[in-house]
């Protein structure tokens, strides 16, 4: 009767997880397993078209797979807690459907029956327009070498620093006068790696949104690191910004570049064109 029982428990819980979107399957027992996960896709350094994605995983523990956490730029997303933890091996299953385009950084580690939690699982995805999976071309007025470009190459391998969990907390702000709404906009990011990363610094220019053209990127403003976790943010008034007043309705455009202790770039964010920008008459 108690193995039917467990049997129906098993049976039930796939159910749920089928509802939740993600799939799952146990292997069995194996005596020599690393406490760790494997991403099977999407491969490292890879594109995809804005739409579902299955991320395809397997989570192994040599004291048997409790739990296995799913976490998409700082964010847990999905925690599958096994319904037998003394299997070794359990492969995994996710439809995400990202909400934005640009790099997202695919995390995953697992935790064994005895409360251990593996290191992490990293993988970075460049989520592109549905109509295009390839790079952006480069602009005909490239920024300087010191400057940030249209075109950033993703992060090759996840042993290099990278750059996510990008926020603001305002989506459009306005100069002249402070009647129409926030004059200011503030910025946090996180950087893998931390140790590697002496200073990150934010390069800023505008877009008319009347087609007149852009401004230049400006010379750029270094960023406040928060404590020791790899968060930075900055505070950005309008009025303290390069070209502020060139165009009265723009797109606010800005990326990131962070650098080690000797000035070498150590990793570089892509063109966020998610802000807008207006004069406040």
């Amino acid at each position: 009767m108690k193995h039917w029982k467990f049997t129906f428990f098993i049976i039930f819980s796939l159910i749920l997880l089928q509802a939740c979107n993600i799939t799952v399957d146990v292997g069995g027992s194996k005596a020599n397993v690393p406490l760790a996960v494997s991403v099977d896709a999407p491969a490292q350094g890879s594109q995809a078209a804005m739409g579902p994605i299955d991320i395809r995983y397997t989570a192994t523990a040599p004291e048997g797979v409790a739990v296995v956490e799913l976490n998409i730029d700082g964010y847990v997303i999905n925690s599958y807690t096994s319904p037998d933890p003394t299997q070794n091996t359990v492969a995994l299953a996710y439809s995400w459907t990202p909400q934005t385009i640009g790099s997202h950084i695919i995390r995953l580690r697992v935790q064994d029956s005895k409360g251990t939690w593996s290191d992490y699982t990293d993988v970075m995805l460049t989520v592109t327009d549905s109509q295009a999976v390839d790079q952006p071309a480069a602009q005909a007025d490239q920024p300087s070498q010191s400057q940030p470009t249209d075109a950033p190459a993703p992060t090759a391998t996840p042993s290099t620093p990278y750059i996510y969990a990008v926020t603001h907390d305002v989506n459009k702000f306005y100069y002249k006068n402070s009647t129409c709404g926030p004059t200011k906009i503030t910025i946090s990011l996180q950087v893998s790696d931390p140790d590697k990363v002496w200073s990150v610094v934010i390069f800023t220019r505008f877009m008319d949104n009347e087609g007149e053209g852009q401004s230049k990127w400006d010379t750029g403003h270094a960023m406040t690191p928060q404590g020791s976790d790899g968060e930075y943010s900055i505070t950005l008034d309008s009025a303290k910004i390069a070209n502020f007043d060139t165009y009265d309705y723009a797109v606010f455009r800005y990326q990131f570049v962070a650098t080690d202790k000797n000035r070498n770039e150590v990793a570089r964010s892509e063109v966020y064109e998610d802000v807008d920008y207006s004069i406040c008459p």
